[in-house]
């Protein structure tokens, strides 16, 4: 997850708050383009 979050692929939902028992985690658009990237390599 910290690979990701460093290369800005992934986003905290709560920032100020990273340990808060609600946090979650995001795609970021950078993020979306990986994913979209992989899906259509793997096929």
């Amino acid at each position: 997850m910290q690979p990701a979050l460093a290369a800005g692929w992934l986003e905290q939902t709560h920032p100020d708050t990273p340990k808060s028992p609600r946090q979650q985690y995001r795609l970021t658009r950078s993020g979306q383009q990986v994913a979209q990237d992989f899906a259509r390599d793997t096929r």
